[in-house]
């Protein structure tokens, strides 16, 4: 019985140790950084706000900031130069910078 109640105390700290460390995680975590470049604001980016003041990108570990380019030009170029890790065109855009000879595959 004397065992038992060692191995239970044992237990309780192990879990007590494991929670500590991840909230300490969980409060300092380490962001990814992610440049997300976008023309102009529309209802097509509704999702990156609600996910931005929800807070799930934080919670995946990801610092988003958003890149408004103003124009098309200016945005495709940013993406081709690497100011911006992803960007949001359509495809007409994405053609026009492929065949310019911006983006390889």
């Amino acid at each position: 019985m004397h065992c038992a109640h060692r191995i239970r105390a044992w237990i309780t700290l192990l879990l007590l140790l494991i929670v500590t460390n991840r909230t300490q995680a969980q409060q300092n975590p380490k962001l990814t950084p992610i440049n997300y470049g976008n023309i102009v604001l529309t209802a097509s980016t509704w999702p990156f706000l609600i996910a931005e003041q929800e807070g799930f990108f934080q919670r995946e570990g990801i610092d988003f900031k958003r890149v408004i380019g103003g124009n098309t030009t200016a945005t495709t170029q940013a993406l081709v130069a690497g100011s911006t890790d992803i960007a949001q065109m359509n495809l007409v855009n994405l053609l026009a910078a492929n065949s310019a000879g911006a983006i390889s595959s």
